[in-house]
Order: C-alpha cells, then sequence, then structure tokens
C-alpha cells in the first residue's frame, strides 16, 4: 500500500467462493467496502487482486481499498469466552463457532485526538481457562457497529 498509515484506513479481505461456482470472478463478482455504514464515499466494484479456485482476495495494492480516516485500532478482550469482558456486548455460540459482538465504539469525531498504548493493529494470543495459548486459544468472529448503530 502505498497510503500514509497515519491518516488513512486499509481494507484487506478474502472471500471464499468454493460453494457457488463462478466463470470469471472479475466480471460476475461486485465487492463493496463501506466505512461506517455509508454508501457516500463506498469503495465500488473491486475486483480481486488474486484468484484461486477457493477464494479471491482483495489487497491494497492499488490503494482502491483505502479510506481517509485515523488509523487508531479498538480494544477489545476475549482471552475468555465465558463472560462478557470489557467492550463485549454479547457472546454467542453458532454453528460450532463463537460470534463476540462489541459495544458501539464513542464517536469521537468532534473530539480531541488521544493517544491508547496498544499493539497497532496485531494481535496476542491468550486463554484465561486453559493452559497453553498455542493450542487452546480459538478462533472468534468479532462484529464492530459503528458508534450510530444500536441493534441486538
Amino acid at each position: 500500500m502505498t497510503a500514509d498509515v497515519n491518516t488513512n484506513q486499509q481494507i484487506d479481505f478474502s472471500v471464499n467462493i468454493s460453494p457457488v461456482r463462478i466463470n470469471d470472478p472479475y466480471r460476475d463478482v461486485f465487492a463493496f467496502i463501506l466505512q461506517n455504514g455509508r454508501w457516500d464515499n463506498a469503495k465500488r466494484n473491486l475486483k480481486p487482486e488474486f484468484v484461486s479456485a477457493n477464494e479471491l482476495k482483495y489487497n491494497s495494492l492499488s490503494d482502491r481499498n483505502v479510506f481517509s480516516g485515523g488509523n487508531e485500532f479498538r480494544y477489545f478482550d476475549v482471552k475468555s469466552i465465558r463472560y462478557q469482558s470489557q467492550y463485549v456486548r454479547k457472546i454467542d455460540y453458532l454453528i460450532s463457532n463463537y460470534h463476540v459482538y462489541l459495544f458501539p465504539s464513542e464517536n469521537r469525531e468532534f473530539k480531541p485526538y488521544f493517544y491508547w498504548q496498544d499493539f497497532n493493529g496485531k494481535y496476542y494470543v491468550a486463554v484465561q481457562e486453559e493452559k497453553n495459548p498455542e493450542t487452546d486459544a480459538d478462533y472468534v468472529y468479532v462484529y464492530f457497529y459503528p458508534a450510530f448503530e444500536i441493534s441486538d
């Protein structure tokens, strides 16, 4: 990515296409990215950078997946899935996977910038109820909500 990491947000994502038949992913698949649910600045009709038999990968090689905006990451703790920790609104177990729903972020649009020491988007694998994070930790699906959206 060539965009400035201090002033932009980069979105990289992939799409599992194994359950469907797609003849030409460059013409048959249309990807959109919304920033905070906004269509006025949506990234439209994105094309995959890499295509394999089961997956389409969208990366920011051409800066098409980049939004202007701050880059502070949101803190939340899911080292335990038995209780709702700070910023966690709900934890569900659906179809053999855990789904973690975070509380909506506070709207900071007109507030002064603040700095919170964090891992800058990296993660730290830890588990509370088990002994070995390398083998006992599990993946969870995490749902982020913008400040203006409150739903169950």
